[in-house]
């Protein structure tokens, strides 16, 4: 069970860094274009794919 732990860890370092690239994604556009909603699309965006990816992590989990 201690590796399924690490990797419940691991998963949720992932999520973290998909939303805080999402977001200084969102910021960089939001900056360029003069739009702040983007930066709100891009952290929405960001925890969507780090959803996607931590479900698939835990999906391929076995305990």
């Amino acid at each position: 069970m201690r590796g399924g732990w690490l990797q419940i860890a691991g998963a949720g370092g992932s999520f973290v860094a998909a939303v805080v690239v999402g977001l200084y994604l969102g910021w960089l556009a939001g900056s360029r274009s003069g739009h702040p909603a983007l930066v709100v699309a891009g952290l929405f965006l960001g925890m969507v794919a780090g959803g996607v990816l931590v479900g698939s992590m835990i999906a391929r989990m076995r305990f």
